[in-house]
């Protein structure tokens, strides 16, 4: 099986044999729960921290997007903790191989910047933010629609151009609404999305990074 194709699968990969209301994991630092049919995705810690953006819960620096990287990949290694056991061999091995270690946020995030300003102001002008995920799934079955196939089924140059096509339609569509800082913010944040964030790493579409339509 190629890498590339495994990609795909992963994303869709939710049947695992556990209880569908127990809570299975806990990330206590993106007060997000769940079980192990569902796997966190940076766009519910997003959608958090929006919420509790009004009050004095959070300093600026857990608006930091090096602190949300790093919280939303920490809760990603507890999912794995509490879930590995019920997971496929091929499941558990993509995720020692590909999800990456947490940033230092502490050495990356400057102590004296309006995090928490810039936050608001990113997520007010855009709803892409903190519904990406969401619009992702849409996109791929709208893909498929137009090629006449799953995309698990598609060759890897039609996979690599709706993966980029999905992002050059994303960041543009963010800077044209919101400017060039909320695109750099929601970039430096949403390349974190399960399992896409596998792409840098893919060969396959490293090679067409730049590519969409052609």
């Amino acid at each position: 099986m190629s890498m590339l194709k495994l990609f795909f699968i992963i994303g869709t990969m939710v049947t695992l044999a556990q209880s569908q209301i127990a809570v299975e994991w806990i990330c206590k630092d993106a007060k997000l729960m769940g079980n192990c049919t569902r796997m966190p995705k940076i766009t519910d810690l997003l959608q958090t921290i929006t919420q509790n953006s009004e009050d004095g819960e959070y300093e600026d620096f857990h608006y930091c997007p090096q602190y949300i990287v790093e919280r939303h990949i920490k809760c990603m290694q507890t999912y794995y903790n509490g879930c590995y056991r019920s997971m496929s061999e091929i499941l558990r091995n993509t995720f020692m191989a590909f999800v990456p270690l947490p940033e230092n946020a502490k050495t990356l995030c400057d102590k004296t910047r309006p995090y928490k300003k810039e936050f608001r102001e990113h997520s007010a002008c855009t709803k892409a933010l903190l519904y990406a995920d969401e619009d992702w799934y849409d996109y791929v079955e709208d893909s498929e629609m137009q090629y006449g196939q799953q995309m698990d089924d598609m060759n890897v140059r039609d996979q690599c151009k709706i993966v980029n096509c999905y992002w050059r339609d994303l960041t543009t569509r963010i800077s044209e609404e919101c400017g060039p800082k909320t695109e750099k913010f929601s970039h430096q944040v949403l390349s974190y999305i399960w399992p896409m964030s596998m792409m840098s790493v893919v060969r396959e579409c490293k090679k067409l990074e730049n590519r969409c339509t052609t």
